[in-house]
């Protein structure tokens, strides 16, 4: 049995049966097993290539596995039927968000929601295995695999929902590899068939196969980190793919008309960025659902913390290095109450001061339902001073917890004003003045070795150009101030800052150079300028609730018990339910008071009132105080933007720029001709030399036969002196190309024949075919031993494939 055409025979189904339903779950938001999911795969499919897949199929053993299969789900049947109506609501949901319809869910009474769905997925994945493996084991069916992929993938494009990047790669890569084993040619078919040898004259085999399958996925990797730059929402192993191959990428990065987000995941725009600073032109929004989360009717709007950048690295905001984390590890590791201090700080000053529990002892027990609809289900969002001890965490602020409809956080809903007035909280334990020399550490005291020469001096406490104070711990409010100021002063709000240059520095290009951004490039500088002052600062990506929501996207209203006063009587509470849009998602940076804790600040131009709904506006540019050496211009005017921050967002939204999509199918499809091109050319170059060698003619196939001898004696680098002996010849040769010693003796007396009889000799059909086996003999040889490169030159560039080649 041929074992490489097994396994790619065995991949194929498997992935057919695996992609298109992990675009479904995936895009559906659905809570099951992966790693279950990916064993029934496997082990259903080669439980069924044993049955179908031998020359004589097993069919009794098929009527077990069906017996079996029926009373496996009639022993299941109440979970089963949980995850049938639990997946029926996620798509119910889909379509409702989609279609701005109300249909009504169904009821789920059982908890084990993950563990239905999984079930559900199995059994899914276990039949498509046998549909596969029946209808494609012995003859690739290209339409029984587009009919399944276009049945999950098609299904949850009509929901509005498109594949995120690295189940695109894969789609792509699977799409291949069925057309390659269905056969781009009729040669091409019989690798998916039982065989023991293919003869060389197949176009491709399954090595082959495999081979170009890596090459796709590589292209297309590199592809999505180019054509996808803003990364928001992005799939975590496309993230970090990008980095590492980010600077090889330079000049496909800097194409503006690769600008573009179809391969971003359920968003087009807005989101989650993982810190990836100015790798979009224009920031849009499509309006989609975020999140839904439920909060307390009477609260003014929230900050939703997401993502957490500690150290800035040119053109984004990464973790902490690896200093921090062996601080971490070793004082703070194991012991999560630092994350709950504030709260607790909070809770404890309640206890202490009558006053401040007068009105704050209700609101101290809020609650908030977060329910992930588009935001990037990889994060832990949660508001401001939350009791999150209970919560496993790693590296600092990063709570992790496995999602399955919502997550419920109970946090104080304390309101900061305008003066950073903070409570006087002076029960400072041990702890967290470790934690606060953690902070200072990791968030303050290396800002100087992350950025430029340029704005060290701009920076600068004691004679930089932006006049900043340094921190005494008692002006707070003025250092904040200043960095408003200069932010108001020098920079302008736009959604539209044009895309970061190759090789600039991000904060570089915003501070001298555009001048302008949206909130990431603020929130970038001010998280700077913070640490210059000496007050511990990080870059933080998330989602913020408005009064406008309250407003305008609103779901429903209801009742919540709460702890309502500090001897924890309950009564029932109003809260609402909001639909949280993309438009919502936002750049801030957040300030560590000591005794007290990280505290957000809105540093974007215009944004002051952003909790009560206001939404920036443009302005001519004022004249910047920064570098004076340099000449400035002055900026046209723009049309003040709405304040209606809802209605002109959904309608910035709605349009498409259907040029991106064009861009990007025009580099697929130039790729895609550039493969068939290259795969053509050496299809023809195989003919070209099967039909040399296996010509009628025995002098033809001879001096062809000595021609390709002499490419590879000289690639090899053999070459024989005039003087040389036949005997010195076949030495040189066996030491060069192996082998056998008299075959040689044989080759080289024939071709002797052919040099020294001035094409009046005649050879024998015998001799033609001892040439010919003795020259698949070399390549034979030569494809064990010689390196990559020729190896390469001799089957495509000579088109001598080895004898019996997949």
């Amino acid at each position: 049995i041929n074992i490489i055409s097994i396994i790619y025979k065995m991949l194929l189904i498997i992935s057919g049966a695996l992609i298109p339903v992990f675009i479904f779950t995936n895009s559906l938001n659905l809570n099951i097993n992966y790693k279950t999911v990916v064993l029934v795969s496997i082990c259903g499919t080669g439980l069924f290539a044993l049955i179908i897949g031998g020359k004589r199929p097993k069919y009794i053993l098929l009527v077990l596995v069906t017996i079996a299969s029926i009373v496996w789900a009639y022993d299941n049947r109440e979970i089963l039927q949980t995850g049938i109506i639990s997946i029926a609501n996620n798509i119910i949901k889909k379509y409702n968000e989609y279609f701005n319809v109300g249909y009504q869910i169904f009821k789920v009474t059982s908890k084990n929601v993950k563990d239905a769905q999984t079930m559900i997925i199995s059994a899914v994945v276990f039949e498509i295995s046998f549909v596969l493996v029946a209808g494609s084991w012995y003859r690739v069916r290209i339409w029984l695999h587009l009919f399944i992929t276009g049945v999950f993938v098609g299904g949850i494009m009509l929901l509005g929902k498109m594949p995120d990047a690295k189940m695109c790669v894969l789609l792509i890569a699977y799409i291949f590899a069925v057309f390659v084993a269905g056969g781009l040619n009729k040669k091409s078919k019989r690798i998916i068939k039982n065989v023991n040898n293919l003869r060389v004259g197949d176009s491709i085999g399954a090595r082959a196969g495999l081979i170009m399958i890596i090459i796709v996925v590589a292209v297309n990797m590199g592809l999505m980190t180019a054509i996808s730059p803003v990364g928001y929402n992005r799939n975590d192993t496309i993230k970090k793919i990008g980095s590492t191959i980010n600077k090889k990428l330079k000049e496909l990065k800097g194409l503006d008309w690769l600008d573009g987000n179809l391969f971003s995941g359920d968003d087009a725009t807005g989101g989650i960025s993982d810190g990836r600073l100015g790798q979009v032109g224009t920031l849009k929004y499509n309006g989609e659902s975020a999140m839904v989360v439920t909060v307390p009717k009477d609260s003014k709007g929230f900050y939703l913390r997401g993502y957490v950048g500690a150290k800035y690295d040119g053109d984004r905001w990464k973790g902490l290095d690896a200093s921090g984390v062996k601080f971490y590890n070793s004082s703070l590791s194991g012991n999560t109450n630092w994350l709950s201090y504030t709260y607790n700080s909070l809770m404890d000053e309640a206890y202490d001061n009558q006053e401040f529990a007068s009105m704050y002892e209700k609101r101290l027990n809020s609650k908030m339902i977060i329910e992930t609809k588009g935001a990037n289900p990889e994060y832990f969002y949660t508001p401001y001073f939350s009791k999150l001890s209970m919560y496993v965490n790693k590296y600092d602020l990063y709570p992790m917890v496995e999602y399955e409809e919502s997550v419920e956080i109970t946090f104080a809903d304390y309101i900061i004003d305008n003066e950073y007035e903070l409570p006087n909280l002076s029960k400072i334990q041990f702890l967290p003045n470790k934690y606060e020399e953690f902070v200072y550490m990791a968030y303050q005291s290396n800002w100087k070795d992350e950025v430029s020469q340029d704005i060290e001096e701009e920076f600068n406490t004691v004679n930089g150009r932006a006049g900043l104070s340094g921190y005494n711990g008692k002006n707070l409010q003025q250092c904040i101030d200043e960095v408003k100021g200069y932010l108001e002063k020098n920079m302008e709000y736009t959604l539209s800052p044009g895309k970061l240059r190759d090789g600039q520095d991000f904060l570089e290009d915003f501070l001298f150079v555009k001048k302008k951004g949206y909130c990431s490039y603020f929130a970038s500088a001010a998280t700077i300028m913070f640490r210059a002052q000496g007050i511990p600062a990080r870059y933080v990506e998330g989602y913020i609730v408005t009064e406008e929501d309250y407003k305008k996207n609103v779901i429903k209203s209801e009742k919540i018990e709460q702890v309502v006063n500090m001897k924890g009587d309950k009564e029932l509470v109003d809260y609402v339910k909001l639909d949280i849009k993309d438009y919502r998602a936002h750049a801030w940076t957040e300030i560590y008071v000591s005794g007290f804790g990280w505290i957000p600040i809105e540093v974007t131009t215009g944004y002051t009132n952003m909790l009560q709904g206001e939404q920036p506006t443009t302005r001519p540019q004022q004249q910047p105080t920064t570098k004076p050496q340099e000449q400035t211009t002055t900026k046209k005017k723009q049309e003040p933007q709405s304040t209606s921050g809802n209605k002109e967002n959904k309608q910035e939204g709605s349009s498409v720029d259907y040029w991106i999509l064009i861009n990007v199918f025009l580099v697929m499809f130039t790729i895609a001709v550039i493969i068939l091109v290259a795969g053509y050319l050496v299809k023809k170059r195989y003919e070209k030399t099967e039909k040399e060698l296996n010509a009628d003619d025995p002098d033809l196939v001879i001096k062809s036969a000595y021609k390709y001898n002499d490419r590879i004696n000289k690639l090899m680098g053999i070459s024989f002196p005039n003087s040389a002996l036949t005997e010195d010849k076949v030495n040189i040769m066996v030491e060069k190309l192996g082998g056998n010693k008299d075959d040689y003796l044989i080759l080289m007396k024939i071709f002797n024949k052919l040099n020294y009889s001035d094409g009046k000799c005649s050879f024998s059909d015998d001799e033609k075919m001892f040439v010919v086996k003795e020259l698949y003999d070399i390549v034979n040889r030569l494809n064990e031993k010689a390196g990559l490169r020729k190896k390469l030159q001799i089957k495509y560039i000579y088109g001598l494939k080895e004898k019996n080649s997949l």
